[in-house]
């Protein structure tokens, strides 16, 4: 394998998109707290983003996973390349962009210096690679839409002249992970109401 091959991004240009991601939602002030409704409120704290496997990920992807889920509302843990849930006899979402993500490894060579010693090299690389959330895929095995344990949640404290209030309206409310109507439908989304930082914002 020639070792061009596996250069799909240089470090320096995968720091500075990142980099500049970070930067960007910073200068913005992290606007998330504009709405009143976390995904990550769904466990009481942030919980690490999960490959196929369960197995957690690390290091920069960590951070870039956080940030994709914060910005879109993913609540469920997994991601997966579309490989991994083709294996799976899952689909993605027609529509759905996948999240670019970093694979960092080194190769070791062994090479003839100048003195026609045998010597050994190592090379470090990344590797960008695209992965989906398991909300954008259809067709997962059951156990990969299970939300992560919640914490104690504020169920008890909804208000009941409101709820009441809601009810006699006779909307189509369902839930989903956005505060939207749909015109089309007559149906109205909301996050759930464990989302929500208090039920007021609810």
């Amino acid at each position: 394998m020639a070792f061009s091959s596996i250069h799909e991004d240089k470090p320096q240009d995968v720091y500075a998109r990142v980099t500049g991601k970070i930067i960007s939602d910073l200068g913005k002030g992290d606007l998330t707290w504009r709405k009143p409704w976390n995904s990550v409120h769904f466990a009481g704290r942030i919980s690490l983003p999960l490959r196929s496997n369960s197995i957690p990920y690390t290091g920069i992807n960590t951070i870039i996973l956080w940030a994709e889920s914060a910005d879109k509302g993913y609540s469920l843990p997994h991601w997966m390349t579309y490989k991994q849930a083709a294996n799976l006899k899952a689909n993605i979402i027609r529509g759905e962009k996948g999240t670019q993500i970093v694979y960092a490894d080194k190769l070791v060579k062994e090479e003839l210096d100048e003195q026609g010693k045998l010597a050994t090299k190592t090379f470090h690389y990344l590797k960008t690679y695209t992965v989906f959330n398991a909300s954008q895929i259809n067709g997962l095995p059951t156990q990969f839409y299970q939300e992560l344990s919640r914490g104690d949640t504020n169920e008890h404290n909804r208000i009941v002249e409101l709820e009441q209030f809601f009810a006699q309206t006779k909307a189509d409310i369902y839930t989903g992970r956005l505060a939207s109507y749909n015109q089309n439908t007559d149906r109205i989304q909301m996050p759930a109401f464990e989302s929500f930082e208090r039920p007021i914002d609810y």
